[in-house]
């Protein structure tokens, strides 16, 4: 015998949801609401309201179908004929839908290479989007981050494992950046730190400098230059030559001028315009690919430095850096 939510699973059905459109609406995993009906697990009291938005339910009545679960020991089609308890047509129907969409045959069944390339170009596409709410872009994400971590379950060659772990650490970065955008900072460090873990794990060396260049710009933001400093140490150890190299000397720049260590942030600008030259001569792959919020080009570089020098007090050297600001004509974004 096992519990379960029936009049949760009935009321999604009711409103004609299925569990992946459920799944999707909320920005979660379709096992994740498989786990609510069964009874295995309980929506997070930051979910409820969407739940309760999508089930056409009051917070209250979403309580009651939380907390009202029942015995069950057969399968939801093993005898359609037999439930007794207001099967409808629609409840009928959906049973049908979670059970065949469920289907252990299509769960096993071999992986497409279409569908990674396809999580890539979607990723790819929401790095680069400029005219979508920050919100939005941290809701699209994380359903791709939902969709590929259910692919990595399945995934045996080891290539397809690694790409997938590409994907996700890429999506876990993006939502880190835009949860630091709308001032969730210390979940945007957790997501931060997971987007590196993902990065490792895929042997990427471009993205595990990209996270660790994140981590130390949040380190900045939170005014610890010395944590931000660790982390650059770390990610100049494995940064590629080029742009990686660019991106973190002018976040370590941003570092030394919190320090107000002059004779440092200089070196550091100094070295980025050698390493200026070499990401005109060898492109970065993470950049190429992906552009958006993987790309720094010289707008961002400029950027960067004109801040440096502003809180080290240098209102000339962060002019000359504005300058160079206005002559790429580029929009920034909101971070560096």
């Amino acid at each position: 015998m096992t519990l379960k939510r029936e009049r949760l699973a009935q009321q999604r059905r009711m409103v004609g949801q299925t569990q992946e459109g459920l799944a999707e609406k909320l920005g979660v995993d379709r096992t994740t609401v498989i786990r609510w009906e069964r009874a295995e697990s309980t929506p997070q009291p930051w979910v409820r309201p969407g739940l309760a938005e999508a089930l056409q339910v009051t917070p209250q009545q979403l309580n009651e179908l939380l907390t009202d679960t029942q015995q069950g020991n057969r399968h939801p089609l093993d005898d359609p004929g037999s439930d007794r308890c207001a099967d409808t047509t629609v409840d009928s129907i959906g049973r049908a839908a979670d059970t065949l969409t469920n289907d252990p045959l299509l769960v096993t069944a071999p992986m497409s290479r279409d569908r990674i390339q396809s999580l890539q170009h979607d990723m790819a596409v929401l790095a680069r989007t400029a005219n979508m709410a920050a919100f939005d872009v941290f809701t699209s994400v994380r359903r791709l981050c939902a969709e590929a971590r259910t692919l990595a379950e399945r995934a045996r060659r080891p290539h397809d494992l690694a790409d997938l772990y590409v994907v996700l650490g890429q999506g876990t970065a993006l939502m880190a950046s835009t949860a630091f955008d709308l001032g969730y900072w210390n979940e945007s460090a957790a997501l931060a730190r997971a987007a590196n873990q993902y990065a490792d794990l895929a042997g990427h060396a471009s993205l595990v400098a990209w996270t660790l260049g994140l981590q130390m710009t949040l380190a900045n933001w939170r005014n610890e230059p010395d944590a931000a400093l660790a982390y650059f140490a770390k990610a100049m150890s494995v940064a590629p030559a080029g742009e990686p190299r660019l991106r973190l000397r002018h976040i370590a720049s941003r570092s030394y001028a919190l320090l107000g260590n002059s004779p440092s942030l200089k070196q550091a600008l100094r070295a980025a315009y050698r390493d200026r030259d070499l990401a005109t001569k060898r492109p970065d792959d993470l950049s190429a690919s992906f552009g958006g919020e993987f790309a720094f080009g010289p707008a961002r570089a400029a950027a960067c430095a004109a801040a440096a020098w502003l809180d080290l007090g240098d209102c000339q050297g962060s002019l000359e850096a504005m300058v160079d600001v206005a002559d790429t004509n580029v929009d920034l974004g909101g971070r560096f």
